[in-house]
């Protein structure tokens, strides 16, 4: 590759290619937990629950061709944050859920060429590659991921009836190909709302959702614009990058006999460039 619009492919193309990609990976996690006793409040007897686990890992991907031929190698590293919190009284539950997961890599490049010995005591050749240049990361790719997710739910007799909250999410990403230059960055923002409530002693849950996807970043700069796959794909994507959408969903689910249930539900995203979509749905299955 000269650049991420630069893509060569033919049907049946690979059917002598052989590639073996290693991955190693190592990381580590601290948790800590905290349960409260009840205590006595305005809400009646309260105790209060949490979790919270900080990530680190490193990934090492090499990827080896015939006679141990590498063109590249990838590193990654990944950090990642889940927290999760819970104040739980007689008649509700407080539900407050925080991740943000920030992933960074980068490839380098090898150029290598094949050389070989010939043992003429022994009868036999070794075959080797040896790098001639490294094009140290000359492809970078970052991505970012946050979410915030609160919810209410009412009990009655310990049993949920009713819920409802709010969700904050952000999605963005960066990729760099240098030598020659092009980039592709985009992010996303979205605020969504949601309820759901409970009829016939539980028995029918009617879920309901809807929300707002934003735009935040949607930037394409390629060193050839007029590549075949510039043209036919990284530039038609550009319009879903930066597209604005309202998202809507509507289930129902009802509880049969024997831990049974069927589910119908319905969803519609409605976009900016004439890209709306709608879907409908039926599930039939086991509850546990």
């Amino acid at each position: 590759m000269t650049g991420m619009e630069q893509t060569v492919g033919t049907t049946g193309g690979y059917g002598g290619y052989s590639r073996e990609w290693v991955d190693h990976r190592f990381g580590t996690a601290l948790s800590y937990g905290y349960n409260s006793a009840a205590v006595q409040g305005d809400m009646g007897d309260c105790s209060f629950k949490s979790v919270t686990t900080a990530s680190i890992e490193r990934g090492s991907e090499s990827v080896l061709g015939l006679y141990k031929q590498q063109p590249g190698h990838y590193t990654s590293y990944r950090y990642a944050l889940d927290s999760h919190h819970r104040l739980i009284s007689l008649h509700a539950i407080h539900s407050l859920d925080i991740s943000v997961d920030w992933q960074q890599g980068y490839a380098d490049e090898y150029r290598q060429q094949l050389q070989q010995q010939r043992d003429a005591d022994r009868g036999y050749t070794s075959y080797w590659y040896e790098t001639l240049l490294t094009f140290r990361k000359r492809y970078q790719a970052e991505t970012a991921a946050a979410t915030a997710h609160y919810r209410y739910t009412a009990l009655a007799a310990g049993q949920p009836t009713i819920y409802g909250g709010l969700i904050a999410d952000y999605s963005g990403a960066s990729n760099k190909h240098l030598l020659p230059l092009s980039t592709l960055d985009y992010g996303r923002l979205g605020i969504t709302a949601e309820a759901g409530t409970a009829l016939f002693a539980s028995r029918l849950w009617v879920d309901v959702e809807t929300g707002r996807s934003l735009s935040t970043k949607s930037d394409l700069l390629l060193a050839d614009a007029a590549t075949d796959y510039a043209v036919g794909v990284l530039l038609p994507d550009m319009t879903y990058y930066s597209a604005d959408y309202w998202h809507a969903r509507l289930a129902v689910t009802l509880q049969l006999p024997r831990a049974w249930f069927v589910r119908v539900y319905g969803e519609h995203l409605g976009a900016d460039h004439s890209l709306s979509r709608s879907s409908i749905g039926l599930t039939i299955g086991l509850s546990n």
